[in-house]
């Protein structure tokens, strides 16, 4: 079960997650089976914390980490969607810092 930013539980749904990176990677060239990968890799993570629901944002952030070290124009994409920012500046910063730690890993 997925639990909701709102408090609600819903059945989890890895449709879900890949259509999240659909949607991000969408000038990319990434094949269905790429994804999967990446969503059985999510899946996989979130199944050995065994619990009986999960926070919707921590399957995010689960996204957000694979879509940084994969293509970062995605992961801004997808940040930009799914992260709730109060102003422009925020979400700038947000830029900032990732940025900083694309170069760190170079």
């Amino acid at each position: 079960m997925v639990r909701k930013r709102s408090g609600r539980l819903e059945e989890f749904d890895r449709e879900k997650i890949h259509a999240s990176f659909q949607m991000a990677l969408k000038r990319g060239s990434f094949q269905r089976q790429q994804i999967d990968a990446l969503v059985d890799e999510i899946t996989a993570t979130l199944s050995i914390k065994e619990k009986k629901s999960v926070d919707s944002s921590t399957i995010g952030m689960a996204v957000l980490q694979k879509l940084k070290n994969l293509d970062e124009l995605a992961y801004l994409r997808y940040l930009s969607v799914h992260q709730t920012f109060s102003n422009l500046e925020d979400f700038r910063k947000q830029v900032f810092q990732s940025e900083e730690s694309c170069d760190d890993t170079i």
